[in-house]
């Protein structure tokens, strides 16, 4: 009995340290490393895309590589890209991005962006499916992104130890929607200390290049 009592109050205490180590508690533990320098302002440098022609569904397009990556490596950078393809016009990218490489330790940021271009059978289809995203998202604040010549929304999210930036835009009947999430790993640190701008700007950089590549397709 008594031997089973203290291996009950060991996996206790082992258990109630990994939960305060992992919330933050041990920060006095770890190493004490400066918060690193994250873009504080973020200047799009892609071309608004401005056409209004009509899409074709193109099979084996690589979405992942229909932008450049500097703009997201401002802020973090990309370990991981994979583009997924379901029906022909329907066009998925999924990144990872992380500094833990940077010898950043406890104060890494990792992230991730998600992007989805849709090639619809229609105008009106893009324009609803549009319009649709828009209203559900209303308690959002969504705004129109000043980088977007084509009609767009972009709204942010803030979470406990992140944030997340949406954007969306249809041009003719192509629908792309996008997203960058920024966290940290530790609970009590709080998100990274980047403005929502910089990541909404980022999106509508990453988003004008994918609508100007698929117009080429």
């Amino acid at each position: 009995m008594t031997v089973g009592l203290v291996i009950t109050a060991v996996v206790l205490c082992v258990a109630g340290f990994g939960l305060w180590f992992f919330v933050g508690g041990g920060d006095d533990v770890l190493a004490g490393v400066e918060d690193p320098a994250l873009p504080q302002a973020y200047e799009p440098l892609a071309e608004p895309y401005s056409g209004e022609g009509v899409f074709q569904p193109t099979d084996g397009f690589d979405l992942c590589t229909a932008f450049s990556h500097q703009g997201i490596e401002t802020v973090l950078p990309v370990t991981r890209a994979d583009s997924v393809g379901g029906a022909p016009g329907d066009h998925q990218c999924n990144m990872h991005l992380s500094n833990s490489g940077d010898g950043v330790g406890d104060y890494s940021s990792q992230g991730d962006i998600w992007m989805r271009a849709s090639v619809l059978g229609s105008a009106e289809d893009a324009a609803d499916a549009f319009n649709a995203s828009l209203e559900g998202r209303a308690a959002s604040d969504p705004q129109p992104h000043a980088a977007m010549a084509v009609d767009s929304f972009v709204l942010f999210y803030d979470e406990r130890n992140g944030k997340t930036a949406w954007l969306e835009a249809y041009s003719g009947n192509l629908l792309v929607q996008a997203q960058f999430n920024i966290n940290r790993p530790y609970l009590n640190h709080g998100p990274p200390e980047v403005p929502d701008e910089v990541l909404g700007d980022v999106l509508a950089d990453i988003t004008n290049e994918a609508m100007t590549a698929l117009a080429g397709a």
